[in-house]
């Protein structure tokens, strides 16, 4: 999901990702979900593998706070865009 989210933030998307989406680039939305989505993500890995991380609650109040704006984005994507993403994000094909 990481490597999908990354490769969907950029103003036009790789050849690739212009195949398995028919379109060359997202909405703002998604990729507004994708940004906060690796970001969050690396939050999370912060959290469970580095011992000496510390984090405050404002720390946790701002993680979550930028939860909702994704979730939020996500739900304001076009229907069709956001089932192409949606089945990409679950199973990005091989190769």
């Amino acid at each position: 999901m990481k490597d999908v989210c990354r490769a969907i933030d950029r103003p036009v998307l790789g050849q690739r990702h212009q195949t398995l989406l028919p379109r060359t680039s997202v909405s703002p939305g998604a990729r507004a979900f994708a940004t906060v989505f690796v970001s969050l993500q690396n939050l999370r890995h912060k959290a469970d593998y580095d011992p000496q991380v510390v984090f405050e609650r404002s720390d946790a109040v701002d993680a979550c706070d930028r939860a909702e704006a994704a979730a939020q984005a996500l739900a304001a994507i076009d229907p069709v865009e956001l089932t192409d993403l949606l089945a990409l994000l679950l199973v990005e094909p091989r190769g």
